[in-house]
């Protein structure tokens, strides 16, 4: 298992190391559920936990930090996910929160990694495995590992989330622009007409003067209305 441990900490470390990393989302794990397991094995499990989210490049906030602090907040007690998650989120002062899930069946485990955006309180990433027969540390080990790809896809979707927010963005200033430019120029089409009505008009043709400031102005007010 240590072995194991050591390549879930270093393997992470040199695949951000290679995609320029980024600042490191602070983590609380939140909640953790190990069912069908000694309790004496739990406090194990978790901290290998914790480290293993540190080695993926995550800062990670103690669960005995977190135990304190919520119990000194009105966050609600319990909450995983979901708009409450948003004040427990406030409270702890993390982006995101990891609730784990380990259920054993005799000689069965299955786990289920579950990273929810405080904010939100949605998932924003999701890794789980079964063993059909294998140890607890065994289990473990795997849930562990699992982080590394847990870590991976949640920067996938944010790193695609960022780039789609880059193209609708440069959509909306590119439509400003056009739209600044229809703008100028349906008001220099109404001056144009005004302009018009005025020469006309000291040429007694009151009627072919309004007539070009009609022109003018509906050009102006449509190219207003069509952006």
């Amino acid at each position: 298992m240590a072995s194991a441990l050591a390549l879930a900490t270093a393997w992470p470390r040199a695949a951000l190391a290679q995609t320029g990393g980024g600042r490191a989302e602070t983590v609380a794990v939140l909640d953790s559920i190990i069912d069908g397991v000694p309790a004496s094995a739990r406090p194990g499990f978790e901290l290998n936990l914790e480290e293993s989210l540190r080695g993926a490049g995550f800062t990670v906030l103690p669960q005995t930090t977190v135990k304190n602090l919520l119990l000194k907040s009105d966050a609600t007690a319990g909450c995983s996910f979901g708009p409450c998650l948003r004040s427990v989120g406030k409270a702890l002062g993390v982006e995101l929160a990891l609730v784990v899930r380990i259920s054993a069946d005799g000689p069965s485990f299955t786990f289920v990694l579950t990273l929810v955006d405080t904010l939100s309180g949605a998932p924003v990433a999701q890794v789980s495995d079964t063993c059909a027969v294998c140890t607890f540390d065994e289990a473990s080990s795997a849930a562990t590992l699992a982080v590394v790809d847990l870590g991976m896809k949640y920067r996938e979707a944010r790193d695609q989330d960022s780039a789609v927010a880059k193209v609708v963005d440069k959509q909306r200033r590119r439509e400003g622009r056009h739209r600044t430019t229809w703008v100028l120029a349906g008001l220099s089409v109404l001056a144009g007409g005004m302009a018009a009505y005025l020469l006309l008009g000291r040429s007694d043709s009151d009627e072919l003067g309004w007539t070009a400031v009609g022109g003018a102005a509906g050009l102006a007010i449509g190219s207003v209305a069509t952006y």
